[in-house]
């Protein structure tokens, strides 16, 4: 039997914010470091197109707080299955993701790589060299492969599960092997 959602879909399905409280530039270390740590915890950085951007999606209303402190947009997304809601805060402006991917990129330690791409990505756009829209849509691909296998992820999750517990190995992609005493990964694709 299917449970109806609790909370009914949101109507309106981006929201923008108006002018920020705060410039991303005069953000602590601290503040820095925080925002790091929800990017490499909570967030996507992807290509759109041509368009670079980063989300950072959660269950409480904390992406909210953020975009309404340093820019951007932020939406809610209803889940049906669960009858919960979660609010995603949407940078893809120029000057807000330039400065945002440059200051925050130095205390990022899981999603370093992607952060280099994205900021090669933003240097092609600046710059606009011939076949630059190919180029940005390689970029876009390699991080696309990036997000389908997050090894620490896995290797962190892997070495909090319980090896004892049937099917506990159905939620890792195929090719993947878990070692969870050693909490190793290998990928054989």
């Amino acid at each position: 039997m299917r449970r109806k959602p609790l909370i009914p879909p949101p109507k309106i399905r981006i929201w923008f914010i108006g002018e920020a409280v705060k410039d991303i530039n005069d953000a602590s270390p601290e503040e820095l470091n925080y925002l790091a740590a929800l990017v490499d915890g909570e967030g996507n950085l992807d290509v759109h197109y041509t368009q670079p951007r980063i989300r950072i999606g959660m269950k409480n209303l904390e992406p909210v707080k953020l975009a309404k402190q340093y820019g951007g947009y932020w939406y809610p997304s209803a889940h049906k299955k669960y009858g919960t809601i979660s609010y995603t805060w949407y940078i893809q402006s120029k000057p807000l993701i330039d400065d945002f991917v440059k200051l925050v990129m130095p205390y990022s330690r899981v999603k370093r790589k992607e952060f280099a791409l994205l900021s090669k990505t933003l240097e092609i756009r600046d710059t606009k060299p011939d076949g630059w829209k190919n180029e940005i849509k390689k970029i876009g691909k390699e991080l696309r492969k990036m997000h389908r296998r997050n090894p620490i992820v896995i290797f962190r999750a892997a070495c909090k599960l319980d090896e004892k517990k049937p099917g506990w190995r159905d939620w890792v992609r195929q090719g993947t092997i878990i070692e969870t005493k050693l909490c190793e990964y290998t990928n054989l694709e």
